[in-house]
């Protein structure tokens, strides 16, 4: 499997106005506009550009719904970081690899459907890494023909 980079930190919060204001307004992070598929996964996320040198996106998420499963769970793990993700050059033959290995890994599940174009994305799709095959970590794979410029998502 070949890691490109790592894309982003994912954290949980309480509410992400308060956090939005902490991260622009006290640590100058650059705030993007709210993504656009978080209602159907039941939460509201913003990416907050850290860096000058090397941006570091920090994904700021929060709970919109007890009633489905990742909204439920970013309640329940607010606040504090919940996964990492980093973009694979083919997320076929890493899930394929990472199976052969023994990891407990998801179905590779495509973007596309839940508005993500509107973002600047371009066959986006994902998998997860389960926490008990990667020492606790919430871990997210990503794989995308093309993607918006940092400090734009």
């Amino acid at each position: 499997m070949k890691i490109k980079r790592l894309l982003s930190i994912n954290a949980g919060v309480t509410s992400l106005a308060e956090a939005e204001k902490f991260f622009g307004d006290v640590l100058g992070a650059k705030i993007c506009e709210e993504m656009p598929h978080g209602p159907y996964f039941g939460f509201r996320a913003k990416g907050a550009w850290l860096g000058t040198e090397e941006p570091c996106r920090l994904e700021l998420i929060e709970s919109t719904s007890d009633e489905i499963t990742e909204g439920k769970l970013v309640k329940k793990m607010a606040p504090r970081y919940m996964l990492l993700t980093f973009e694979v050059e083919n997320l076929d033959e890493a899930i394929a690899e990472l199976r052969a290995k023994g990891v407990t890994v998801t179905d590779k599940k495509d973007y596309t459907p839940f508005g993500v174009g509107r973002a600047g994305w371009v066959a986006l799709c994902d998998s997860m890494i389960h926490p008990r095959s990667s020492c606790g970590l919430g871990i997210e794979l990503m794989e995308f023909e093309k993607g918006p410029a940092p400090g734009e998502w």
